[in-house]
């Protein structure tokens, strides 16, 4: 918190927008005055608290992996219909481009051939005169190759008689004379093998222009145009068969809403029956705390739907969440003759935090809020409630750090450690301070609380006697 104003937040020293902060803070800290943003003042959360309550925790998962599971198979079922009638539309033109491409047949890496032999027929009478122009050379005509070299070997193998260093360069002119022998049959072979068939040409074009018409249309390749013919058998098979998709759906749906209607109202019949035990045991806790006006109770409504998200119970269709058929809602009458509100509803903060503190000392087990901060919890209250609501904020300190603004001894004498929030001025400016209270600080500061600025050792006394009167409660 800067000077200017500006804020910044962070977690662990990492920095954090103040919307994170204040969801964490939700988890950690639970502060019951006279602010809205308490957790058992929102009434979604009321059923958390009553599950927990009554241990209905592994029922609701139950209802809970239920209810997922039917509403996945809904928004599939919701799916399948919205595009059963595009489908249909689409059917006359996915068979069109199916029996157009099925009707060339094209197969994989063909025109790639077809293209070779193409250029090869497309040029037979030049590479018959070039390849047979060549094997004259090197065999046929009058000084052909195979004869200059067989006339060199021929010499050197006469000289060879002379010099015999020269008998390798006939035996290298012999191989020479082989390999273009070699060479000229071949070339002979090839050329034997040219054919000049116009009609084999024509045939191999009009196939390629049917193939490249394909291409042109679906996909720059043989092998896409094969996968867009199976994608198309595919959705074919897939229209085909929406009939039968959407009615399979349907019998999942239906053992799906079997099996959750079976948690939800075993749940919903959990909850009735501990509501009842929890309204009754708030309603005691109040009693302490000087509340015995007051009438807790719980409210449990279920609600019909048109939805296809719905149990069965009778004729009724009820609707269902993830937590249940059930919409729990605490309420509470502060007096005789007044109907039950909500809590949120309470005028008096002093009210709603002992209300608050009556349910946390039921449900401590349950609740995961590690810290508790009670502001106000003894307005209104006389001394021999107070010190009922000391007791037993003592005694939830057992399970939860309890943080608590009063200003009647018989509170104060009850915390484990002790502050005091004293105002003072200095040149003019205001300024606050929190103290950490040793022993007889305490002594000296709820004397203070019972008799004003002006004390006596009567006063002490009766603050160490209360502060013993604590310690003697057992922890």
């Amino acid at each position: 918190m800067n000077r200017n104003g500006r804020t910044r937040s962070f977690i662990n020293d990492s920095p954090v927008p103040l919307k994170v902060l204040s969801s964490l803070g939700d988890l950690l800290v639970d502060v019951h005055g006279q602010h809205e943003h308490q957790l058992l003042l929102r009434p979604r959360e009321h059923v958390f608290y009553l599950d927990a309550y009554a241990k209905n925790e592994d029922l609701r998962q139950s209802v809970a992996l239920a209810y997922r599971r039917l509403k996945a198979l809904q928004k599939e079922l919701d799916s399948v219909i919205a595009h059963q009638q595009e489908l249909e539309q689409s059917r006359d033109y996915i068979e069109f481009q199916l029996k157009e491409i099925s009707k060339v047949a094209p197969m994989p890496d063909e025109d790639s051939e077809l293209e070779k032999q193409e250029r090869i027929l497309s040029n037979s009478q030049y590479l018959y005169e070039k390849v047979n122009a060549i094997y004259n050379d090197f065999y046929e005509k009058n000084g052909a190759v195979v004869e200059v070299i067989k006339g060199a070997e021929n010499s050197l193998k006469n000289c060879s008689d002379i010099d015999s260093k020269l008998f390798q360069l006939v035996e290298e002119c012999e191989s020479a004379r082989i390999a273009v022998q070699d060479v000229a049959e071949s070339l002979r072979e090839y050329t034997s093998k040219i054919t000049f068939d116009s009609s084999a040409l024509e045939r191999i074009q009009t196939r390629l222009a049917a193939l490249n018409g394909l291409k042109k249309k679906y996909a720059p390749t043989i092998q896409e145009i094969l996968d867009k013919k199976q994608l198309f058998e595919n959705e074919l098979g897939r229209i085909d068969n929406v009939d039968e998709t959407i009615k399979s759906l349907e019998n999942k749906m239906g053992t799906v809403r079997d099996s959750l209607t079976d948690f939800a109202l075993k749940l919903s019949e959990k909850r009735n029956s501990s509501a009842e035990y929890l309204a009754q045991n708030v309603n005691k806790e109040l009693l302490k705390l000087g509340m015995e006006k007051a009438s807790f109770s719980v409210d449990n409504k279920q609600t019909d739907t048109d939805s296809e998200l719905y149990v069965q119970d009778g004729t009724r269709k009820l609707r269902v969440t993830e937590n249940g058929i059930d919409h729990i809602e605490f309420l509470i009458s502060s007096n005789p003759g007044e109907p039950p509100r909500p809590l949120a509803k309470i005028a008096s903060g002093g009210e709603i935090s002992r209300v608050m503190l009556a349910l946390k000392s039921l449900l401590a087990e349950a609740d995961n809020v590690p810290v508790l901060i009670f502001d106000e919890i003894d307005a209104g209250v006389s001394g021999r409630i107070a010190q009922s609501v000391g007791v037993s904020l003592r005694k939830l300190a057992q399970s939860h750090q309890i943080l608590c603004i009063t200003h009647l001894p018989q509170i104060a004498s009850m915390a484990h450690t002790h502050f005091v929030v004293e105002k003072y001025e200095t040149d003019g400016t205001t300024n606050t301070q929190i103290q950490l209270l040793d022993y007889e600080q305490r002594i000296e500061n709820i004397a203070r609380l019972m008799g004003g600025k002006i004390l006596d050792d009567s006063f002490r006394n009766s603050a160490a006697a209360l502060i013993q009167q604590a310690e003697e409660i057992s922890d």
